[in-house]
């Protein structure tokens, strides 16, 4: 499933998570602690994006996307806060 949308845009909107998303190191808090949980349990190399209340799982060597999972509901407002400085630094 591609979050209901079609295959081109699933394509444009992992591109966006991979160069806008919150990445691992951005995380904070309870998001950051999901976040460790999800690397441990995978015990591969993943490249974890967290964008638009979903997280985006790509290959570390090769940007290639693995998964999409939904955020569970009590993150959303931390990851909605994280995105929102993350994208007022961008546009400094």
């Amino acid at each position: 499933e591609r979050l209901g949308i079609s295959k081109k845009d699933a394509d444009k909107n992992a591109q966006k998570a991979l160069e806008n998303g919150i990445s691992h190191a951005e995380c904070k808090g309870n998001l950051k602690r999901y976040i460790d949980k999800l690397c441990l349990q995978q015990r591969k190399g993943c490249n974890y994006r967290v964008y638009h209340r979903y997280i985006y799982c790509f290959d570390t060597r090769t940007d290639v996307l693995i998964t999409v999972m939904s955020l569970p509901p009590n993150l959303h407002k931390l990851a909605d806060t994280l995105q929102k400085k993350k994208d007022e630094n961008k546009e400094e």
